[in-house]
C-alpha cells in the first residue's frame, strides 16, 4: 500500500543550490578555458537567482513541510535562464573532455549531475506531468520534482514483465474491493482475496469517541486525554497528525497536575527506535508521536491505550493534492 509513494520518491529529482555549487566549483580546480570558467560563475549566480525566485513564489502549507510553488512567467524565465547556462556548460565540457585536461571520473560525475538537473527542470515546461515543491532546511532550500503518476512506468517495467508478485497488507482493499490500489499502480490483471483478522476486537478492546461541547477545541482534547491517561495510569500511545499539535501538547501537558509523575516520551527528543524501546520497557510511560500510525507492534501492557488526537487527513500540499 506504500508502493505508489515509494515509486514516486524513486522517480523524483532533488536539486539544491549548495550541492550544485560544490560540484561545479570542482571544475575550477583544473586547467580549464576562461570561457568555461565564466559560464560556471554565471551558472552559480543564476542558480542563486532561481532559488530566490522559488522561495518568493512558495507558500507554507499547514501540517506539511512541503511548500507549494506558484508557477508564473517570471519564475519560468529564471528556470529557463538556468537551463540555458547548464546546456552551454555541457557543450563546453565535451570540448574540455577532448583536450584531456579534466579528470575523467570527476568529469563524468559533473556531466551526470547536469544531465539530471536538465531532465528535472525540463518538466517545468510540461506542467501537466509535474508535481513540484520546496522544502526548507538548515542548509538551504531543496527543490523536489516528480511525475504526477507512476502507474505507466510501473505497468511497463514491472507488471508487464510476467513475474509473480505478491502484495500483502492489512490496508489493500476498500469494502472488499482491490480496484483502487490496482488502478493507482497500473495493475490490470490480478487474483485477490481477503482474510478475516484473527484478533477478537470485541472482547479485547473498547473504542471511545468523545462528544465535544465546543467542537473539539484544544482544551477539550487535553482534558479528555488526561482523563484517559489517568484511567490506564499511562501505558499509552498518543498519535498526532502534525508536529505543530505534538509541540503544543508537549507544552500544555506540563501544566496538568493530574499527570505529574508520569513519564512522557516525545518524538523528536531522540531517535525514534530508542524512544520505542524506552516505551516498551518502561511499562507506565507514554509515547507521543506523529510518524507511528502504522508498523508499530508493542505487545503486552505497555500499550494499553491508543489516543488518536485527530484523524490524519493528509495536508493540502502539492503531493497529496
Amino acid at each position: 500500500h506504500l508502493l505508489e509513494s515509494a515509486s514516486q520518491k524513486a522517480l523524483s529529482y532533488k536539486i539544491k543550490h549548495d550541492v550544485f555549487e560544490e560540484l561545479i566549483i570542482r571544475l575550477l580546480q583544473n586547467e580549464i578555458r576562461e570561457s568555461l570558467a565564466l559560464l560556471i560563475d554565471d551558472a552559480i549566480l543564476q542558480s542563486e537567482r532561481m532559488f530566490a525566485a522559488l522561495q518568493r513564489k512558495s507558500l507554507v502549507i499547514p501540517g506539511s513541510d512541503r511548500k507549494q510553488i506558484l508557477l508564473d512567467d517570471a519564475l519560468l524565465h529564471e528556470v529557463n535562464q538556468f537551463r540555458g547556462l547548464l546546456a552551454s556548460i555541457e557543450d563546453e565540457l565535451v570540448f574540455e573532455g577532448e583536450l584531456f585536461v579534466l579528470n575523467h571520473y570527476q568529469l563524468r560525475i559533473v556531466e551526470e549531475h547536469l544531465e539530471m538537473m536538465q531532465k528535472a527542470l525540463a518538466l517545468f515546461f510540461i506542467s501537466d506531468s509535474l508535481i513540484c515543491w520546496l522544502t526548507e532546511g538548515k542548509d538551504g532550500p531543496t527543490l523536489s520534482i516528480m511525475p504526477r503518476t507512476v502507474k505507466e512506468v510501473l505497468k511497463e517495467h514491472v507488471f508487464d514483465s510476467h513475474m509473480p508478485i505478491i502484495f500483502s497488507s492489512a490496508t489493500l482493499s476498500v469494502d472488499g474491493s482491490f480496484d483502487y490500489v490496482a488502478d493507482s499502480l497500473g495493475i490490470q490483471q490480478y487474483l485477490s482475496f481477503s482474510a478475516a483478522s484473527p484478533y477478537d476486537y470485541a472482547s479485547h478492546m473498547k473504542a471511545f469517541a468523545p462528544s465535544w461541547t465546543f467542537g473539539g477545541r484544544f482544551g477539550e482534547k487535553m482534558a479528555a486525554a488526561v482523563h484517559l491517561l489517568k484511567r490506564t495510569e499511562g501505558r499509552a500511545l498518543i498519535l498526532f497528525p502534525s508536529r505543530e499539535e505534538l509541540k503544543q501538547f508537549k507544552e500544555e501537558i506540563a501544566t496538568y497536575p493530574e499527570v505529574f509523575g508520569m513519564t512522557f516520551l516525545f518524538e523528536g527528543d531522540g531517535e525514534i527506535s530508542r524512544l520505542i524501546d524506552l516505551f516498551q520497557n518502561d511499562e507506565a510511560s507514554i509515547l507521543c508521536a506523529v510518524s507511528l500510525w502504522e508498523g508499530l507492534d508493542v505487545p503486552g501492557p505497555s500499550l494499553s491505550n491508543v489516543i488518536i488526537w485527530a484523524l490524519p487527513f493528509p495536508p493540502q500540499d502539492p503531493v497529496f493534492m
